[in-house]
């Protein structure tokens, strides 16, 4: 044990010695390990690499440990027969672990040093990671300048001499690094970068070298060439102006380039022998240049002489074809045989390609003396000849022409004769040769006198050449115009026979005036035509003609329009996503329609008609078929458009079984006629479907019977609920159809009440309270059930306006007595705008009584109260309030204000009695009799408790108190109102403001001269069963006529009203009549009524 403990101990002390030997303080004393920095493949590493290092120290702790614990103990050393006990020399496990992590921690630091070491060779690692090679390729494939190639080249250069200045030994604390492997490694790899480099480099150079001296070759070649004639002379000459002044000096340049590159190549490569031979070579070609020159000077001198010797020769031998062509040219003066003249034309022609071909040689030879600075060569003869044949080949050719054309008209086929494009033809050949006749008419005369006057000097010869050229032309040309004359004698007889609209029938007619058969056939001719002598009986066949052309045009007239159906189709159009398409936009085919009905009329009046009558009338009924078809088309299809959507709701449909199964009947019909359209679109077939015109017809009988239908069953509905006299009958029908489910109703509700945004309706679909646009809740007197109207819309929205009345009562009511419990601010918070507005005006006209009859300063002091209500309710609208809130303060301070003025205007005036109009003029409420009444002088209005939401009121100015007046008197003797004014005053707003403050439904319309009488008798209908006022706006725009009966439907309505009845009968139909109906008109200067 002792010595184990020992051992121990020694073991110990041993490892914190080796231990120590990597602490900061013992750097003299460490071992040394020498590393080598290599390149491997694309990484610099370490060989040995630090982890070896450190592998290496720490299993010397190791090694150390593992020899102490293999000493034995002296007795079992004594003692060899038996095996050895070995003494225990290990140390605890936790010693010996931070004896390595101490160690370890000293080589971390120690190593560090060694990778920082390492990584200041990263900057050379484009060399090893591809990225020095893709820049090298990348550039390679690119063009550059020599410069940059230079550039590049030296970049790599650079780099080799900065990896070859790092020191080739690097001492660190414990570690010796060697990094010349790593050095010739990096060095190798740049080098090899700048050689592909400069391989390239020298490559190109060579190349350019190769060029060069390719064009110096070429230029010799070409500069020694002989030219053969005097085109490749001037190309041999222009060649070498244009080597003298471009192409030598260029060359010259370009070899001043390549000896700078050739010196730059020279430094950083090694030539071989021919790279300095081609140098050799390219540099000498300058020197090489004037002797090919001189001798390029010698062949030019020799070539120009033969070419001057050719260019003699060629002018010779030009001039004597020059005479022949001239000759030619003056036979052909003496031609007059009238049958060669195709002969003579074909020569002419000939003659002139010849001379035309002359005419190039001589351009040729012109350009050849220009070379040679001789003055050019003239040769108007060839101008003489072209101006002598001319004349003469107009004339043939026209007389040829004229033969082929008398051939073919008079032995031709008789019936293709066309007498216009025939008369058109002879006019035109007349015309040619009668300015033939009048040109050589006068070269005759001309020669005439010529030869006059030098008849002295010409011989015998002379003198009859010109007069006889001249003289055969003439005559050819008069011979001509002489056929041409008699062929137009026979112009009216093709005239008349040769007319197109001659049909059999005509030429039985002919036939029986002359007394034999003249129908053409296949074989009949104009030749023949004439040899039967009909010009005697002319004038009778003109007769026939005329009426044939006049027939013809009726028929061709008539075939036009039917042709002109042909592209015409009816334009289809998708409906909505039904899959049925409607027609649209047929005014065209309506237009064409009208245009062929009247022609047709026309044409039937026609003296000439009677050939095709009765094609004509087949025609003119199958048109008049077509148009009642596309009008009862039309009306099906206007209709049907209507009715579709109504019909497509379910509800409708159970409600108008009768209706609903005509209308299924129209749709099939309907479905099936379209279906039809779309496979075939064209007018013609489309309209003349077996059955169409009885079916349309039959459709629009049941649509009748729909629309009737449909009319009376909306009457009952307007009946029972007189606000839907107020909707257009695709509103209603909007509303009708949801009897489902009451809450789609909910959209339409503002077309019945003003005032109604929504419904509150409770999961029993019953209605418990009513909303304004704004939010405001309004909840009603009692729940009114929807289920129990089973699915009869009109029956609860006549409960919920008769609930609507009720709750506005009550909730006035629950206000007046809120009123004097809490402070005003407080209370016109907590309730409706329009109940506000009610009470405030009941509480004002209350406390303005008890003011007056306070004698002693009361209304001086209601006053001050009035104001200093007004200041409260303008400091609360300061403050930050709800939307709804805001609205009915707006409207609170402005009927505020009006009172105020009111009371101030009653004080200045020392009212005393309650009894003085001042006071009585002033619109006034009182609750009485559990009702709200308005009272203004003698009227008196019971509150119509029509919820009209919250909305802002009109200011009142003395002239609004004054229409009140006014109507509101109007109204109480059971007359109607008239504001008047000019555009924009407020007349409209005024009746409608007047209406807000007695709570009567107000409808305001629109008025136009469209309107009928008809229209305003729905409208009146509403406003007698309803009792709601309404405001015709620009009333004299309405047509006198319907004014007159507008007139006598209102008095019909003041009468029964006057009467004190509670129903009337009006326009045929028996009405419940409320009596606060009231009718008010506007008019703005400048309509015609």
């Amino acid at each position: 044990t002792l010595m184990s403990n020992q051992l121990r101990e020694l073991f110990r002390q041993t490892i914190e010695d080796w231990v120590s030997l990597f602490s900061p303080e013992m750097k003299s004393k460490r071992p040394d390990f020498k590393l080598q920095l290599c390149l491997d493949e694309n990484s610099i590493v370490y060989y040995l690499s630090l982890r070896d290092v450190e592998t290496c120290v720490l299993d010397t702790q190791k090694m150390v440990e593992l020899s102490l614990s293999s000493i034995s103990n002296i007795k079992s050393s004594l003692n060899s027969s038996r095996k050895p006990t070995l003494l225990n020399g290990r140390i605890n496990d936790s010693v010996s672990e931070l004896f390595l992590s101490t160690v370890k921690k000293y080589l971390s630091h120690l190593m560090t040093p060694a990778k920082r070491y390492c990584d200041t060779f990263s900057k050379f690692n484009v060399l090893i990671d591809g990225t020095a090679d893709r820049e090298v390729n990348l550039f390679l494939a690119e063009d550059h300048s020599f410069e940059e190639y230079e550039k590049e080249i030296t970049k790599y250069q650079d780099v080799s001499l900065e990896i070859q200045s790092v020191f080739g030994i690097e001492l660190l604390d414990m570690l010796l690094i060697d990094c010349e492997n790593l050095k010739n490694g990096l060095c190798l790899r740049a080098n090899q970068f700048s050689e592909k480099l400069i391989g390239k480099l020298v490559g190109d150079y060579l190349t350019e070298n190769t060029r060069i001296c390719t064009e110096f070759e070429n230029f010799k070649s070409h500069a020694l060439t002989v030219p053969d004639d005097s085109t490749e002379i001037t190309e041999l000459t222009q060649f070498i102006e244009h080597s003298r002044t471009k192409l030598i000096p260029e060359l010259t340049q370009d070899i001043s380039v390549s000896r700078s590159h050739m010196s730059y190549i020279l430094s950083v490569h090694s030539c071989d022998q021919s790279i300095f031979e081609l140098n050799r070579i390219t540099i000498d070609w300058p020197r090489r240049l004037e002797p090919i020159f001189d001798k390029n000077e010698d062949i030019l001198l020799q070539a120009g002489m033969r070419a001057e010797k050719a260019l003699v020769e060629k002018r010779d031998k030009l001039k004597i074809e020059i005479e022949k062509v001239t000759r030619r040219g003056e036979e052909f003066q003496l031609c007059s045989d009238m049958n060669s003249v195709g002969k003579y034309v074909n020569d002419i022609t000939k003659l002139q390609k010849n001379v035309n071909e002359l005419r190039e040689r001589t351009i040729l030879i012109n350009e050849e003396e220009t070379m040679f600075k001789w003055d050019a060569s003239e040769y108007p003869e060839l101008d003489e000849v072209n101006k002598t044949v001319e004349p003469y080949l107009s004339m043939f050719s026209l007389v040829r022409e004229w033969k082929g054309l008398e051939k073919t008209l008079m032995d031709g086929d008789f019936v293709d004769l066309d007498a216009e494009v025939t008369r058109d033809k002879i006019e035109e050949k007349g015309r040619e040769i009668f300015k033939q006749v009048k040109f050589f008419k006068g070269k005759v005369k001309a020669a005439e006198k010529e030869r006059e006057k030098e008849k002295k000097f010409k011989s015998r010869k002379d003198e009859n050449e010109g007069p006889v050229g001249a003289t055969n032309g003439l005559k050819m040309a008069q011979t001509t115009e002489e056929q041409i004359k008699e062929f137009k004698d026979y112009l009216p007889i093709i005239e008349v026979l040769c007319n197109p609209g001659l049909r059999l029938r005509h030429w039985q007619k002919m036939s029986d005036i002359v007394g034999f058969n003249i129908t053409p056939d296949s074989g009949t001719t104009l030749r023949k035509m004439l040899k039967h002598n009909l010009e005697p009986f002319l004038d009778k066949f003109e007769i026939i003609s005329g009426s044939a052309s006049k027939e013809h045009s009726l028929e061709k007239a008539m075939k036009k329009m039917v042709d002109d159906w042909d592209p015409v189709a009816f334009n289809l159009v998708a409906y909505r996503d039904s899959g049925v398409s409607i027609l649209s936009g047929v005014d065209d085919i309506q237009t064409q329609l009208d245009d062929q009905i009247v022609k047709t009329q026309t044409m039937r009046g026609s003296p000439f008609i009677k050939p095709f009558i009765e094609q004509i009338k087949v025609w003119e009924e199958r048109l008049l078929a077509i148009q009642d078809t596309l009008d009862e088309w039309l009306k099906v299809q206007s209709q049907w458009l209507y009715l579709e959507p109504i019909f497509s709701s379910d509800d409708i449909m159970q409600q108008m079984p009768e209706e609903a199964k005509m209308f299924l009947q129209v749709d099939k019909n309907w479905k099936d006629i379209m279906r039809n359209t779309v496979k075939n679109p064209s007018v013609l077939p489309a309209t003349g479907l077996p059955g169409l015109l009885d079916k349309l017809k039959s459709s629009n009988e049941l649509l009748d019977k729909i629309n009737k239908g449909l009319n009376s069953y909306l009457e009952k509905k307007r009946l029972f609920f007189p606000r839907f006299f107020f909707l257009s009958n695709d509103e209603m029908l909007e509303i009708l159809s949801e009897t489902k489910d009451p809450k789609r109703v909910q959209p339409h509700l503002k077309k019945c009440f003003e005032g109604i945004n929504k419904l509150q309706f409770e999961s029993n679909l019953d209605i418990s309270a009513m909303f304004s646009s704004d939010g405001e809740k309004v909840v009603l007197s009692k729940h009114i059930s929807t289920s129990e109207a089973r699915g009869a819309v009109e029956k609860w929205l006549l409960q919920v306006q008769d609930v609507m009345f009720v709750s506005l009562r009550d909730v006035l009511e629950k206000s007046i007595q809120a009123y004097l419990e809490v402070s005003r601010v407080k209370w016109v918070r907590d309730w409706p705008g329009q109940i506000a507005l009610a009470v405030s005006q009941i509480y004002w006209t209350q406390g303005a009584h008890e003011a007056i009859r306070n004698q002693q300063g009361g209304m001086k002091e209601y006053h001050e109260k009035l104001k200093a209500q007004l200041g409260d309710i303008v400091e609360l609208v300061r403050g930050k309030l709800p939307k709804a809130t805001r609205i009915t303060l707006g409207a609170i301070v402005t009927i505020d204000v009006h009172a105020r003025d009111v009371v101030e205007n009653l004080v200045k005036l020392n009212l005393t009695s309650e009894k003085d109009f001042d006071w009585l003029c002033q619109m006034r409420y009182y609750w009485e009799e559990s009702q709200c009444i308005v009272r203004m002088i003698t009227t008196a209005v019971v509150y119509g408790c029509e919820y009209l939401g919250n909305s802002f009121r009109l200011v009142i100015t003395p002239l609004t108190d004054r229409c009140y007046r006014t109507l509101i008197g109007a109204f109480a003797l059971n007359l109607n109102g008239a504001p008047e004014g000019p555009a924009g005053t407020g007349k409209t707003e005024t009746v409608k403001d007047l209406a807000k403050a007695l709570a009567i439904q107000c409808v305001v319309f629109n008025c136009s001269d469209g309107l009928d009488y008809l229209a305003m008798g729905k409208f009146f209908k509403g406003l007698a069963s309803a009792g709601a006022w309404s405001c015709f706006d620009e009333f004299n725009r309405i047509e006198l006529e319907v004014l007159s009966v507008i007139a006598q439907q209102i008095l019909c309505i003041q009468r029964a009203i006057m009467s004190h009845l509670s129903s009337f009968v009006f326009e045929g139909t028996t009405l419940s009549l409320s009596p606060n109906c009231f009718v008010n008109i506007t008019m703005n200067p400048g309509y015609a009524g």
